[in-house]
């Protein structure tokens, strides 16, 4: 059991926040299993929402109980990263593909899409067929993850846009889509400069890497009560 007490002490440190996100995720997930509708969109947030919770209980795995020399750890981590990043980035454009009517943004979807799948390809490619260094992986894991985020950002604006010049008769805030887009839109507000400065301060300031780590793992919970709620009307996601 001493496994399990390392875990705790982690999650101490960070402030109790990622059992926090994990109970928000396990939550979605069971809700979304018995409430949603059989839908495209619907199904890919379960996706989705497991694919969070997998990569959150692999990465408590090999860094609190299994014997992964650092490197390897990070290689680990970094390509997991990745993975569940782009599943996010896929999910949301999917999202958003069905909820805004804009056909210029449909578009600036599509070709968002096909050049973040290219890159991440490449990525995965190198790290098959090349040595790729512990650090270059980290450093490229966490740039192409950033900038996966910009187009998100963009398509919370656009509908935002959307929602206020094409007016509805229907009650906002009963509406799954403005809740589902409005948690991720602080979430990227609230994620993307801690990516950015993540290497430097990483070795420096490590205990401003604990709070900038908290403050995801909480933002990344609250997504998932919103998908929930989502899920909870029993209605179509994109509405």
């Amino acid at each position: 059991m001493e496994w399990f007490y390392e875990v705790l002490k982690y999650w101490e440190a960070y402030y109790y926040t990622e059992p926090f996100e994990i109970i928000c995720i396990i939550i979605a997930l069971i809700t979304g299993l018995v409430f949603a509708k059989r839908e495209l969109v619907s199904t890919v947030f379960l996706i989705y929402t497991f694919s969070g919770l997998a990569s959150i209980l692999y990465i408590i795995c090999i860094t609190q109980i299994s014997g992964f020399e650092s490197a390897r750890r990070i290689n680990s981590i970094s390509m997991m990263n990745l993975i569940v990043s782009y599943i996010e980035m896929f999910t949301f454009m999917l999202f958003f593909y069905n909820t805004i009517f804009i056909k210029t943004i449909k578009n600036f979807i599509k070709l968002s899409l096909i050049a973040f799948t290219l890159i991440n390809l490449v990525i995965l490619f190198k790290v098959l067929f090349f040595e790729v260094s512990v650090d270059d992986l980290r450093k490229s894991s966490y740039v192409t993850i950033t900038f996966q985020l910009f187009p998100l950002l963009f398509l919370c604006f656009s509908y935002y846009y959307q929602i206020l010049n094409f007016k509805s008769k229907e009650d906002l805030f009963k509406r799954p889509s403005f809740w589902i887009t409005t948690t991720l839109f602080f979430y990227i507000l609230l994620l993307t400069p801690f990516i950015l400065i993540y290497e430097e301060l990483r070795n420096d300031h490590k205990s401003l890497t604990k709070i900038f780590f908290s403050i995801h793992y909480f933002s990344f919970g609250i997504i998932f009560i919103a998908l929930t709620y989502a899920f909870l009307c029993k209605k179509t996601i994109t509405t």
